[in-house]
């Protein structure tokens, strides 16, 4: 019966396509198992933040499409920081700059923000992020303490690989 199953053409045409299934099906369960931890991993490593950011702000796809007029735009999401005339200028030159050098893909200049804690450093730096259209992200010395030694390496590369994947900054 079953040599009767695979005689002549039409049995050596269904031999092929049993066989065909069984080696399609085999190579799919092992292709499904080897891929999906490695997609589950650039799935993680495109879509969520490294675990050193304590603050990340990046620019949304709604708000790449929201015109700049919008209430929900980025001037109004900007943090509100009060200075003086003079730093209020120097800061208009800074963003300009940034925002021109961003929007013709140039080489950044450096800014070295310094002072006493609490004199609005970061704040600046937000703002400057968000007049910029770019990126914004704060980590601090302390999240390095909830890893190990050899884990605090690779959670540093996986922040300067974070970095460079962002779009803009």
């Amino acid at each position: 019966m079953i040599s009767s199953f695979f005689d002549g053409d039409a049995g050596r045409s269904r031999a092929f396509n049993l066989f065909g299934l069984f080696a399609g099906t085999i190579v799919s369960y092992y292709g499904f198992k080897t891929a999906s931890p490695v997609a589950a991993q650039w799935i993680s490593n495109r879509l969520f933040r490294p675990r050193l950011l304590s603050k990340c702000v990046t620019k949304s796809l709604l708000s790449r499409l929201l015109p700049s007029s919008s209430p929900l735009s980025r001037s109004s999401k900007a943090p509100k920081v009060v200075m003086g005339k003079d730093l209020e200028e120097r800061m208009r030159r800074i963003t300009e700059g940034t925002r021109n050098t961003n929007l013709h893909h140039g080489l950044f200049g450096h800014v070295l923000l310094y002072g006493l804690p609490g004199t609005g450093k970061s704040m600046f730096a937000e703002r400057l992020a968000y007049e910029s259209d770019m990126s914004f992200a704060l980590m601090s010395g302390s999240a390095f303490d909830q890893f190990e030694p050899g884990q605090a390496i690779s959670e540093i590369k996986n922040l300067f690989l974070w970095a460079n994947r962002q779009p803009n900054g």
